[in-house]
């Protein structure tokens, strides 16, 4: 009875689990967005940094038909959140596969593949002891 349980278990973990290959892709394509992106901010005298968070981040992730990946934009203390939007459409503004969404917070989609997408959240920047 345990064996079939374990059995079971295995099977599950197979199907929800993403693959060696899928976790490569997505971190190359993680990280190569990172990169190109800091480098247009820097360009564009933006102060800004990502934070990479989500399921992603802790390594939490399911497979799912679709899967995102939460980036979040941190801003400096210098721009007002009424800010944020604008400056992310000048950072992205050739950015192919791009969808902004509006709701209780607004962020931007951008699809990578038809499976894959980035959300870029765009938060203030705090310190430690700010919170």
């Amino acid at each position: 009875m345990k064996k079939a349980i374990d059995d079971i278990l295995v099977s599950i973990l197979e199907d929800i689990e993403f693959s060696s290959h899928e976790r490569e892709v997505m971190k190359e394509e993680v990280d190569n967005f990172l990169e190109k992106t800091t480098k247009r901010i820097k360009r564009l005298g933006i102060d800004a940094t990502f934070f990479v968070g989500g399921s992603y981040a802790r390594g939490t992730g399911i497979r799912n038909k679709v899967c995102d990946i939460d980036i979040y934009l941190r801003f400096a203390k210098i721009y007002r959140e009424e800010e944020y939007f604008k400056l992310i459409k000048k950072i992205f503004r050739f950015t192919k596969g791009k969808k902004f969404v509006h709701g209780s917070r607004d962020y931007l989609k951008i699809w990578i593949y038809p499976w894959l997408f980035f959300e870029i959240i765009p938060i203030q920047k705090i310190g430690k002891n700010e919170v």
